[in-house]
């Protein structure tokens, strides 16, 4: 009775809001509202001729990272290792959650 009685007023709500939507005339097309302007109006009053960048030229050094110890390695695969079973561990309690969740609901 209660899964009718929530239905019936999510119906009623919505056709309420369908009934509050509407407009003055259905024929009109719509209109996009825009704040943009064309490009050449943009660039009308711009007179000056674009010029080279020196520093662009210069060649940029890479950063050779930090070498990696075998412990560091290690480390942070354990790391990641204990990161995924907490990870999993959630993901059971939401799982776990979510089924009680249902059957509470089932049983309405």
């Amino acid at each position: 009775m209660k899964k009718f009685a929530r239905l019936a007023a999510l119906a009623g709500v919505s056709l309420a809001l369908a009934a509050c939507g509407g407009t003055d005339n259905a024929s009109e097309d719509a209109m996009a509202d825009t704040v943009e302007e064309p490009a050449e109006d943009a660039l009308a009053d711009v007179t000056e001729e674009p010029v080279e960048d020196p520093a662009i030229d210069e060649p940029v050094e890479a950063e050779t990272p930090a070498p990696v110890s075998e412990q560091t390695a290690n480390q942070a695969a354990d790391n990641a290792v204990d990161a995924a079973a907490e990870i999993e561990a959630m993901m059971g309690d939401a799982e776990a959650t979510a089924d009680a969740a249902r059957d509470e609901l089932d049983n309405e």
